[in-house]
């Protein structure tokens, strides 16, 4: 048995795991003993038993807690062996390190006990902390041991507790700790426990040197990939640096005592050497002449001990004869001593030369050009300040240039101090675009057809405005004549209209007159039948004003509007002159947005479009579609030969089913006094102030058409876009715009303008009632009289037109304000709004602060007359 145990002990253990005779000294003595006794007595088989299961489950162990260099399968390993060696309810183990202790890993059979609170102490304190200094600690009862200093240890419902010291080299690495909930005499268990304990500590020590030469292990592998890694980046950034001196764009070279010292392969592209027959050779070689070789040096060297470095333009000799301009820039490997040698570029700019040289011709041809203009046209800088003239402004204004140069635009054109209204090149300073303003100078009595166009820098900043004006005083006159003559032209168009209600008209006065003869003893019946009449006179001298309206002749008032207000107006109007046999559809967006123009020409627009198609429709049967919406345009969408730009613009679209346009025809239909139709149909004008006008309000027209299959006419208006203020100059007027607290019925057919004029209202603290219905409002006011102070309605409403409302309203309440609005009225003017008994008649669209301050001043009149 002894000689199986010892054998057993060498092989499993190891001379290189332990120290045998250190470790296994207490065994071996027992062995002995064992021996001795079964020589001179018998002993039980049990006792040789329970030896032999100790020595097979220390090797057992052994082997067990070696397998790994790992630190956590070490104490994992160790846990599980103890698990079915002694079976206790927990066990742990801990690592000293310094004065802490720190546990590693722990066995238990309660979720509750992990052992921490035995462990989380420092050295000294209570049981753990005892071994850790290098005592063994066995204790029965925990509860009565007082070397257990801690409550929460005794508290922990553990009975028997023992905690063996871990040694290495007879210093304490740790501790192995076992605890039961039972009584358990661990100390019987000492050497066993113990020889378990040298066994573990030889292992984590052994796991600890190896995470610890593994660690630096491969800080060292780290730091060898780093400097490897900083060779190859070194390696690479001169491998870099080469490449970029062989190819680059430039010659680059290094000349000492005025000798090639080393060039790149562009030094040899420009040249034509190869680097055998430039290296080593005096760089004068390359130059045309001797002086320039001298004049180049010296002027390099001059600038080189001023500044530090010199460049100076001159002239190469290429190996085939071939000359080329150069410029070069010097810089010495050492400023206090160049004759270390200089690295140089070159840069070949012959074609730059070749370039300035055509740019210095095409400026005077330009210069040729710019003065051939017959338009007054000037170049000017960011202010409007004029930097160039050509000679027509010079003729132009009887002056030389140097006496135009340097003044504003504004200044030589209307001799004030500020920009002209509206002006041009105010646009183009905002949207860095083209364009076009007619505009009349009373200073000169001259009309003007004005064009700004920027000249962008490289940013796309403005640097120039172009500006180009053209006398058109003699064009504009032509076509006011022109756009009269059309108006009386259009009167005819609307004349078969308007004789439909005329004879509507008299033929109630003939009628109403019978009646009178015949009821003339009846002085009640004649009485009414008079009154009938008058209201039939009344009806017709509205007709008769219409006519009038229309056909005078009016300034052009170019304002902001909604052309969407003028084109039902328009349709109204059209509809009782166009044959019962067409059929009009209406496509009308309310929501298309503003233009700049003038509501008369716009009218005169949409009725020679109009009529236009009523004549292309023969016998006077077809469909005539009207479309007014918004259009966001690209270029492909523009005109060819138009100065418009790409952007949003309001498109109104007339078509017709009639017999359209031949291909040849179309470039003609714009040409004035051109037609083909018959006799006593039209005079040729009318597409040609079409044009005219469209073109004076910035916009252009397109056609599409096709022999028997109608024609397309749509008109494209740049959309206005309103200017936003919020500067306190702004805040200040609306803070100072009147208010009050009456009530006020507002009425329109379009719910957009309505709530509008509601929420202006309101926010000046009216009380507002807002109708879409003029039939509907007139019954509620009907209702209750009283309950308004003022009422605002729009004059073009089905049902009921804004002016009928404002007479039946006037009947119950003659003392009740009203303001009558409209987009635009051939049919009511100021004059009969008033005679009704409007106390203010205005045109769409008002402004809020035109809006409240009118409303304002007819309540406080009416509150004066009361």
């Amino acid at each position: 048995i002894y000689k199986k145990i010892n054998n057993d002990n060498f092989s499993l253990l190891g001379a290189g795991r332990m120290d045998r005779g250190q470790n296994y000294e207490s065994l071996t003595d027992k062995i002995s003993a064992l021996q001795k006794d079964l020589d001179e007595a018998e002993v039980t088989k049990d006792a040789c038993v329970q030896y032999m299961e100790e020595i097979t489950a220390l090797n057992d162990f052994s082997r067990k807690v070696t397998e790994s260099l790992s630190v956590e399968q070490v104490v994992n390993a160790a846990l599980g062996e103890l698990k079915h060696i002694i079976a206790p309810d927990l066990a742990f183990i801990f690592q000293k390190e310094g004065e802490e202790l720190r546990l590693l890993a722990t066995h238990s059979t309660s979720a509750f006990y992990d052992g921490s609170f035995f462990v989380n102490h420092r050295a000294g304190v209570c049981l753990c902390g005892l071994a850790a200094n290098g005592e063994a600690v066995f204790s029965m009862n925990i509860f009565e041991d007082v070397r257990c200093t801690l409550t929460q240890c005794k508290n922990a419902g553990l009975h028997s507790f023992a905690v063996i010291p871990l040694r290495y080299d007879k210093k304490i690495i740790g501790g192995l700790g076992l605890a039961s909930f039972e009584e358990v005499d661990f100390q019987e268990q000492k050497e066993f426990l113990e020889a378990i304990a040298n066994q573990l500590a030889i292992a984590l020590k052994n796991a600890f040197l190896f995470e610890t030469v593994d660690a630096v292990s491969k800080e060292q592998q780290k730091m060898l990939q780093e400097i490897e890694e900083a060779k190859a980046a070194l390696q690479d950034r001169e491998n870099l640096l080469q490449s970029i001196f062989r190819s680059a764009p430039v010659g680059i070279g290094l000349v000492e005592n005025r000798v090639f010292r080393w060039i790149n392969d562009r030094i040899i592209e420009m040249t034509g050497y190869t680097s055998e027959e430039l290296l080593e050779q005096s760089a004068r070689l390359l130059y045309l002449t001797e002086d320039d070789f001298q004049v180049a040096g010296k002027d390099k060297y001059e600038q080189i001990k001023k500044y530090g470095t010199g460049s100076v333009e001159t002239r190469w000799k290429r190996k085939d004869g071939g000359i080329i301009d150069v410029f070069i820039s010097s810089t010495p490997l050492d400023l206090h001593d160049f004759s270390q040698g200089v690295v140089f570029t070159a840069l070949d700019i012959t074609e730059r030369k070749k370039n300035e040289e055509q740019l210095r011709l095409a400026k005077d041809e330009w210069e040729k050009s710019f003065n051939a203009i017959n338009d007054i046209v000037t170049i000017q800088d960011k202010n409007m300040r004029i930097t160039r003239v050509n000679d027509a402004a010079c003729r132009f204004f009887e002056a030389e240039p140097d006496a135009l140069i340097g003044r504003h635009c504004y200044e030589v054109f209307r001799g004030e101090t500020t920009p002209c209204i509206e002006c041009p090149e105010l646009h183009t300073l905002e949207t860095l675009k083209y364009n076009a303003k007619v505009m009349r100078h009373d200073k000169l009595n001259k009309t003007f057809h004005v064009e700004s166009a920027p000249i962008l820098d490289e940013h796309g900043q403005i640097e120039y405005l172009v500006h180009a004006a053209k006398d058109i005083t003699a064009q504009i006159k032509m076509e006011e004549e022109l756009f009269q003559a059309r108006k009386m032209e259009a009167i005819g168009t609307l004349a078969g209209g308007i004789a439909h209600d005329f004879n509507n008209i008299l033929a109630a006065i003939l009628g109403y007159a019978e009646l009178a003869k015949i009821k003339i003893h009846d002085r009640q019946e004649v009485l009414d039948d008079l009154n009938a009449v008058i209201k039939s006179g009344r009806r017709a001298r509205e007709l008769v004003k219409q006519i009038l309206t229309f056909s005078r002749k009016t300034e052009q008032i170019v304002e902001p509007l909604s052309p969407y207000l003028i084109v039902k107006e328009s349709m109204k109007l059209l509809r009782a002159s166009m044959p019962k046999s067409i059929d009009i559809k209406e496509d009308i967006d309310t929501e298309s947005g503003k233009i700049l123009a003038d509501p008369t020409k716009l009218q005169q627009v949409i009725v020679n479009l109009c009529t236009n198609a009523l004549h292309a429709m023969e016998n006077e049967q077809g469909e005539l579609r009207v479309q007014l919406a918004q259009r966001d345009l690209a270029d492909d969408d523009l005109p060819v030969d138009s100065n418009v730009v790409p952007g949003k613009y309001v498109e109104l679209s007339v078509s017709d089913t009639g017999h359209g346009i031949d291909e040849e025809t179309i470039p003609r239909i714009f040409e004035p006094y051109f037609t083909t139709k018959d006799v006593g149909k039209g005079s040729g004008m009318g597409l040609a102030l079409v044009h005219s006008i469209v073109r004076d309000f910035g916009g252009f027209i397109k056609v599409e058409s096709e022999p028997g299959k109608g024609s397309d006419f749509r008109v494209c208006f740049p959309l206005y876009q309103e200017k936003q203020s919020t500067g306190p100059h702004v805040e200040k007027q609306l803070a100072i715009l009147p208010a009050g607290t009456e009530r006020i019925m507002v009425i329109d057919d379009e719910s957009i303008i309505v709530n509008m004029q509601k929420a202006i209202l309101e926010n000046q603290g009216y009380q507002v009632t807002a109708m879409t219905n003029s039939k509907e409002a007139l019954e509620k006011f009907m209702a209750e009289p009283a309950a308004f102070d003022l009422i605002i309605t729009d004059q073009t409403m089905p049902q009921l037109p804004g002016s009928e409302l404002a007479k039946r309203m006037l009947q119950i309440r003659p003392d009740l304000p009203i303001i009558l609005s409209t987009g635009y009225s051939s049919i009511i003017s100021e004059e009969t709004a008033k005679n009704i008994g409007v106390k203010a008649f205005v045109l769409k669209p008002m402004d809020r602060r035109k809006l409240v301050t009118l409303v304002r001043d007819l309540l406080d009149m009416s509150d004066d007359r009361r």
